[in-house]
Formats: structure tokens, sequence, C-alpha cells
């Protein structure tokens, strides 16, 4: 242990900080818990270390701190990265969104609220609980979702009515974004290909069209914790692309 110690508090110069981590990433399991005393360390060099090496070694027991630790602005990057690489999911630095992915269990089909919907209210109401986002049924059957995002909003529409050509369910998820400007049409088409969750389309009334972000899912996987995890990734690509139009219009 005093050797892990000593390799830690070499952490906090940037110096020794390289050859440290390779050490504590060699001890693999070994270097976790000490790893994970370390996130409380007045220095935010051997946070933020500790926050990187952590995901390095996928170490899934240091799931719960690193999602306290996107609070931290110090370290949030590393936080963020490491619980990319440990769990594969991609939830920015969302702190309200990773905790719920956390407290719904790490895993699409686990139980207790991440068990399959009977019907599309069920759905929508597990989806929603015990979260910031608002869900409104509307009189056409869809519903109106409002997902906060730092000091904004985004407001995400679902429609679960919807089927493809074959007839097979599925649930739409959109989000407007801003006025489509004819100029921005070809430039809208390439962002898809960089696009890691739904893609860029048109929507609204003909005379006044709109650029949507918008995800197509199979109803039949769709549970709870599925289609919250959807639904905030389409609200925070339609904020960013909603930042994006923003500042083309003011060119």
């Amino acid at each position: 242990m005093a050797n892990i110690d000593r390799l830690i508090s070499r952490l906090r110069d940037y110096r020794t900080r390289s050859a440290a981590k390779s050490e504590l990433l060699e001890m693999g399991e070994k270097a976790v818990d000490p790893l994970l005393a370390a996130l409380d360390s007045p220095h935010a060099g051997v946070r933020w270390s500790a926050a990187a090496i952590l995901g390095e070694l996928k170490a899934r027991k240091a799931l719960p701190r690193l999602v306290e630790a996107l609070k931290d602005d110090e370290i949030m990057s590393a936080a963020e990265e490491s619980l990319t690489n440990i769990t594969g999911e991609d939830l920015g630095p969302d702190y309200d969104a990773w905790k719920r992915w956390i407290e719904m269990g790490d895993s699409e089909d686990g139980g207790g609220l991440a068990e399959m919907a009977v019907t599309d209210s069920d759905l929508v109401t597990k989806a929603v609980y015990n979260t910031a986002v608002s869900a409104d049924e509307q009189p056409d059957g869809g519903w109106s979702l409002r997902v906060p995002i730092g000091n904004r909003h985004q407001d995400v529409t679902l429609n679960l009515k919807v089927k493809d050509q074959d007839g097979v369910p599925l649930v739409k998820i959109s989000t407007l974004s801003g006025p489509a400007n004819r100029k921005l049409y070809e430039w809208a088409l390439r962002q898809n290909f960089k696009i890691s969750a739904g893609a860029i389309a048109l929507d609204g009334r003909p005379e006044k069209p709109e650029f949507v972000v918008v995800d197509v899912l199979p109803r039949a996987v769709v549970t709870p914790q599925v289609l919250f995890k959807a639904v905030s990734k389409i609200a925070r690509k339609g904020d960013q692309l909603r930042s994006v139009l923003e500042k083309a219009s003011k060119q």
C-alpha cells in the first residue's frame, strides 16, 4: 500500500505523473481502491489523474464516484471520458443522465424500471420517473418532453404510433433545432456522418421548414431506460445544432 500511496502522491507533479500512471495501471485491481480515495485529494492533478486511470482500468466499481466527479469542474472532462470508457455509453457531462443510468442499472435488460413497459403511457412515465424531464401527453397520442440542458431546456417530441412499411411499430424521437435555410441543406446532410445518435432532417410546414434531429427505434426493444437515454442524446444533439444554426444566422 505504501508503494501505491507513493505513486499517487507523484501524480501531483506533471514531471512524474506519466511514470506513476503507468505503474498504477500495471497494478490493475490493486490500485482501484487507493485511486477512488484519491478522488478526494485537494490537488486537482491527483483527482484528474485518478479519474483518468480508473477509466483505463475499466473499474466498474468506480462508476458512482465518477458520476459524482462530474460536479468537479477541474476533473469533469476526465470523469466523463472514463464513464464512457467503462460503460460504452455516451451521455456527455450530464450529471442527471449518468445518475439516472446508474440508478436504473448498467444494462438495458436489467430489472426494476428497466423492464419492458406494457403500454406507451407506462413506458414514458417510467422513462422520466425521478428525473428533471417533464412529459405531457398530447391529444393526438404523442408526447411532449421538456429536457433540461444546463440552464436551458430542449423540447423533444415522441411519436409512439408510427410504423414502418412492414407494419412494425416504431418510436420516433425528434426535436426542432431552428429554421432550415436552403443554403445549409447540403451542410446538414454532411453532418449526419458525424452524428453519433440520430440524424438531421427537415420538418415543419412546407413554407417554413425546420431542421430537426430525429431518431427512430423499434418499439419492441425500447425499455424505459433505453428511451430515457435516447431522449437525452437527441435533446443534446438538438441543442448543439441550435447553437450552430444561431451562430450561422449571425454571420
